[in-house]
């Protein structure tokens, strides 16, 4: 019987492709499973800062350094594994508990955590509280991923 490839082994995706595929699994989707549209989103390297807000998320797509080979070949057929991160910085107003920091957050990590999205491949996520961070209580969430890219 012929070994019949996963799915997600036939799609590969560069570094800039991958950003795209979870920045717009985001904006995609953060209004519509939050269904509070009044949070808003920022994106890293924006224009556009989230200054004298009560509460806002901000995502970062962070690549690893060096990716690993996993096959050889000539030009065209080599394909490498990269992996990075996908890290949310969540923050709401001080002084009223933490039970609206960690929705915000929950919500935020199970956007990404353990879904496969256009041959990107996200696996467990965190999420942890920071404690005050200069106007706000804050939280990270952070979300492993990785994906197939052929060179």
């Amino acid at each position: 019987m012929a070994h019949q490839e996963a799915w997600w082994e036939g799609v590969h995706v560069t570094e800039n492709e991958a950003r795209v595929i979870l920045c717009n699994q985001l904006i995609n989707n953060w209004d519509t499973d939050v269904g509070l549209p009044a949070v808003p989103y920022y994106l890293d390297n924006e224009a556009q800062k989230p200054e004298g807000l009560v509460e806002y998320i901000l995502m970062r797509v962070i690549h690893f350094p060096g990716p690993q080979q996993h096959t050889l070949g000539g030009t065209g057929n080599r394909k490498f594994r990269r992996r990075g991160r996908v890290q949310i910085q969540v923050r709401t107003d001080v002084d009223i508990g933490l039970q609206r920091l960690d929705f915000l957050g929950r919500t935020a990590r199970l956007l990404f955590e353990a879904k496969t999205i256009s041959g990107v491949m996200l696996h467990d996520g965190t999420f942890v509280e920071q404690g005050r961070v200069g106007e706000h209580y804050g939280g990270e969430v952070s979300v492993e991923f990785s994906y197939d890219e052929i060179k």
